[in-house]
């Protein structure tokens, strides 16, 4: 069996495998076809998979898992055979575009020639993207304010401008502040958030994996727009400060501002409009008029300072909040950072078992020749003794036969005259021609199983070439492993440049 990569690039690999389907483990040339998996995946192992699965049987699944462990190493055929059945069985070649399922990394393809390959691999391509594009707009209509600001009531607005504005500007620039440091730790966690590097991963963590990120994003959401709401609830309030001051300036029959008749003019509003408050004011005398106001803006402030502490309270649980999620993403980027070493000691753990597996198999593979030829040169010893000995046998049986043929002749020279020693000697003769045809027979039968030896010798001699065949495409095979661990050995130091990289503060771009 041989099998490659044709291509080499990060959103999809074409995969070619060069297999008897029938008879996988003694294959024949006339058989041999080559087949193109078109993937997602860069595991030559789900490749495999997805093949098995596709051509090969519930009866041939023995075969398969043989090639399996001669290719990749020894594995239990109750694991094998789970990890077939639960390979991908979305075929991009023969499924239509309605039947597919959501996810393009359960989705393969199995083509006959390259180009077909190539074109099935550009579609799965296209395929995943426009997943992407349209999981990104369900996700984009989806986000929404998850906490819905209470509206201002009608009293907020009838609060003494003259009072209330410098508490108003504390709590703006106090908001401004906290908006500011909201959106810097918005911005870090949102860089935090970045994948640590691009490994390879399972479908359906890969799928968990974007389900969370997509949480997340929609809270960070969440948060940013209810601080966008405070923040306009914030400006109106001052709007709304700075029209009643203005109006209070220029209202007809003042000239100048009063603090005290704009008090009386704010309670008499607040009175017409919520009856709230136990009093009313009287116009007609001047000392009842100014403790009234004086209530009423005492009142006013108050009501006043209680929502700002309130919208206070939210802002400080809102960074709270952010600061949690700050935190939880730095433990994702530590968790991501340890599941990158597990995998590069997994990796140089494989790698070294791989080593002893393929010296272990050259090992064998010399064994077993060496096993063989001693074998077939003790059969042809032991056959050659054979024929000797049937030759030595035959040889003195035909002397015999001729001594008594001899006598047999002289007797009947010497008996010619009479009649009756002339039956007996033709009788004899007759007896010794049975004998004669009888060790005919025997040689024939030497004769052919000579024929049958030789021919037993020449199927040994070519199943000693066959496996000799075997061995140098497992030679083959074993330089090829040797070379693409010689890439991985290369690779690994990138990687882990990488995330050194951006442990140091610069994340990857993905």
């Amino acid at each position: 069996m041989e099998l490659g990569k044709l291509t080499d690039q990060e959103a999809g690999n074409i995969f070619y495998f060069t297999v008897d389907e029938t008879n996988p483990q003694s294959p024949r040339r006339e058989r041999t076809k080559t087949f193109y998996v078109v993937s997602l995946s860069s595991s030559y192992i789900d490749s495999f998979y997805f093949l098995c699965h596709s051509l090969c049987s519930e009866k041939r699944l023995p075969q398969w898992h043989l090639m399996y462990e001669r290719l990749f190493g020894e594995i239990s055929y109750t694991v094998f055979r789970t990890n077939v059945q639960s390979a991908p069985r979305w075929n991009f070649a023969s499924g239509s575009i309605e039947s597919l399922p959501d996810c393009a990394h359960s989705i393969c393809g199995l083509y006959r020639d390259e180009t077909s390959a190539r074109l099935g691999l550009q579609a799965i391509i296209n395929y995943d993207t426009s997943i992407m594009q349209r999981q990104k707009k369900q996700l984009r209509e989806r986000r929404q304010s998850s906490f819905t600001p209470p509206k201002a009531s009608e009293e907020s607005k009838l609060i003494h401008p003259v009072a209330m504005n410098r508490q108003l500007d504390y709590a703006d620039s106090t908001t401004n502040s906290m908006r500011d440091s909201a959106l810097v730790n918005l911005s870090s966690i949102k860089a935090s958030s970045l994948p640590v590097a691009s490994m390879e991963m399972n479908p359906g963590w890969k799928n968990l994996y974007d389900q969370t990120q997509a949480n997340k994003e929609n809270e960070l959401e969440g948060v940013k727009q209810e601080l966008r709401e405070l923040r306009q609830k914030y400006d109106q309030e001052r709007k709304v400060n700075r029209e009643l001051t203005s109006r209070a300036s220029d209202s007809p029959g003042t000239a100048e501002f009063n603090p005290l008749n704009n008090g009386m003019i704010t309670s008499a509003r607040y009175t017409s409009s919520n009856n709230s408050l136990p009093f009313a004011p009287k116009r007609n005398t001047v000392a009842n008029g100014d403790q009234e106001a004086d209530k009423a803006n005492q009142l006013l402030t108050n009501s006043r300072q209680d929502v700002i502490n309130t919208l206070t309270e939210q802002l400080r649980l809102k960074e709270a909040l952010l600061s949690s999620l700050m935190l939880d993403r730095k433990n994702e980027v530590s968790q991501f950072q340890n599941k990158i070493k597990d995998l590069e000691r997994k990796l140089v753990e494989e790698r070294k078992g791989n080593g002893e597996k393929l010296c272990d198999l050259v090992m064998e593979n010399k064994n077993t020749i060496a096993k063989l030829e001693e074998n077939m040169e003790r059969k042809e010893a032991e056959l050659r003794k054979v024929y000797e000995v049937a030759l030595q046998s035959s040889d003195v049986r035909l002397a015999q036969m001729t001594e008594k043929l001899s006598e047999a002749q002289r007797k009947k020279k010497e008996l010619a005259d009479s009649v009756v020693e002339l039956e007996k000697i033709k009788e004899e003769v007759k007896e010794w021609e049975k004998c004669h045809e009888a060790a005919r027979r025997k040689f024939d039968t030497v004769c052919e199983s000579e024929k049958t030896l030789r021919a037993e010798l020449d199927a040994a001699n070519q199943l000693l070439s066959q496996q000799r065949t075997e061995l140098q495409q497992a030679s083959q095979l074993i330089e090829k492993l040797k070379a693409g661990l010689e890439t991985v050995r290369y690779e690994i130091p990138n990687l882990w440049r990488e995330v050194h990289q951006h442990n140091n503060g610069f994340p990857l771009q993905v």
